[in-house]
């Protein structure tokens, strides 16, 4: 099956699951010159929706037909994980990018031979992995791959929204509206990404097509003043998950520099794992031309949640 990004668009990266007596195996195909040529972003969402959704990593290894024709043990072919962590690993409590780092960089010495230097390091792998906390949504392959799936509604939503009533509208549907637009917005962003095609986001850190990131202020742009609003380092480069958790103030930036959680709304298990995901990693726009803004926006999320409109 292959992988959609955060933001639904296709990964040229395929996997697959199955059930076993020892748990699920997910196995993300080997890179070509034609096919999976995204492995490394494929490897790193897995894991991102391995640790959404409270995942045991109970084992991970090669599973290539070189392997199997050299008749090499399991523990020949298991995959190293980052120093001072070890089987069964927790994602939750996982940095994504340092587990890949190492699931992928010792996929080279194995089945090589004694001496060779260098290695393929984008090879066919299966994660061994269980349930650390409530069980699975079921079928788990589509969950991964990051399909939505009507299964994943609350109990009874789906036969409430299938006896639902048409909305009461009558006439065309279309409507002519004028709105305000940020005319330096495009500027802003511009000076920040350049002519990149790709970049990361400040927060997570994860790289995305341009086209998949926004210019986020760090001082909300309403409460800015004119000249602010015209300061390149108002901004930071975010991705729609992030700017959603930075802007609802689910996450700040401390006074060091360090991405913080605030626990200060309401949250399910799966947006709790977003949030902690990111908590305690550097932000990347900090700096001292920054921190003034990211001041504002700490002191700012100090003040009272607002009562939710009903």
């Amino acid at each position: 099956m292959q992988i959609l990004s955060v933001v639904g668009s296709p990964l040229d990266a395929t996997f697959s699951v199955r059930s076993s007596e020892a748990g699920e195996e997910v196995t993300l195909e080997s890179r070509g010159p034609r096919r999976n040529t995204r492995y490394g972003p494929g490897l790193r969402t897995l894991l991102e929706r391995l640790r959404a959704l409270d995942a045991m990593l109970l084992d991970a290894y090669l599973d290539t037909r070189q392997t199997r024709r050299q008749g090499l043990t399991l523990d020949e072919r298991r995959l190293s994980l980052p120093a001072g962590s070890s089987y069964p690993l927790r994602l939750a409590a996982a940095d994504v990018d340092a587990l890949a780092a190492a699931l992928t960089a010792s996929q080279a010495g194995i089945g090589q031979a004694a001496g060779a230097r260098g290695g393929n390091v984008t090879r066919r792998m299966t994660m061994l992995v269980s349930a650390a906390g409530q069980p699975f949504p079921r079928p788990l392959e589509p969950v991964l791959a990051g399909e939505p799936l009507s299964g994943l509604l609350a109990p009874g939503a789906a036969d409430e929204a299938a006896g639902a009533q048409p909305l009461p509208l009558d006439g065309p549907l279309e409507t002519l509206v004028t709105r305000a637009a940020r005319r330096e917005q495009q500027m802003l962003r511009r000076q920040r990404l350049g002519s990149a095609t790709d970049a990361p986001c400040d927060l997570c850190a994860r790289a995305f097509p341009v086209h998949h990131l926004r210019a986020a202020h760090i001082k909300k742009r309403s409460l800015c003043t004119a000249a602010e609003k015209l300061d390149p380092n108002v901004v930071m480069i975010a991705c729609i998950e992030c700017d959603a958790l930075f802007e609802s103030g689910d996450l700040i930036v401390d006074a060091d520099g360090t991405i913080r959680a605030t626990h200060r709304n309401p949250a399910t298990p799966d947006l709790e794992a977003l949030i902690n995901a990111r908590a305690g990693k550097p932000c990347r726009a900090f700096s001292q031309s920054t921190s003034g803004y990211f001041s504002f926006h700490r002191d700012l999320q100090a003040q009272p949640a607002a009562e939710p409109a009903l």
